[in-house]
């Protein structure tokens, strides 16, 4: 169902990298990550995605700048996924052209359902889902 969907991860976290990548696959997305937003624009101008997953805080060029640079290029979906939660921050992430803002931690089931609803708000072909099981038995821990 979602493996023709690829999801690109950027956190310079390796552990959240390695759980983001190992959640994500198990819902059938095809994964590429990254550990800092240069790294992320040199991968995602060679292969295309279908939605970022983007930290703020990381070293060498910040998850805001990289939406930045994106959005110069494409209006490919991105979810903020990070521990700033002044109000400044999140409204800079929608400024900057953040489809979702989510603080960590996170509910793996919420994640889960806004990857599905900024998919099928930018791919039309996206079929909805009412309810999005977690597969192979994954509870809903708080990552």
């Amino acid at each position: 169902m979602n493996e023709s969907i690829s999801i690109l991860c950027v956190d310079d976290d390796p552990e959240i990298r390695y759980l983001m990548k190992l959640i994500l696959q198990k819902e059938g997305f095809t994964i590429l990550s990254a550990e800092n937003g240069t790294q992320a624009l040199d991968l995602w101008r060679k292969v295309p995605v279908d939605l970022v997953i983007l930290d703020v805080m990381m070293p060498i060029l910040n998850g805001f700048e990289t939406c930045r640079q994106i959005r110069m290029m494409s209006s490919v979906p991105v979810i903020f996924l990070t521990v700033l939660d002044d109000e400044q921050d999140v409204v800079k992430g929608f400024e900057v052209g953040g489809y979702d803002y989510i603080l960590k931690p996170f509910r793996l089931k919420e994640l889960i359902a806004r990857i599905h609803a900024a998919l099928r708000r930018s791919l039309p072909q996206m079929p909805y889902q009412e309810s999005l099981p977690l597969h192979h038995g994954l509870q809903s821990p708080v990552l």
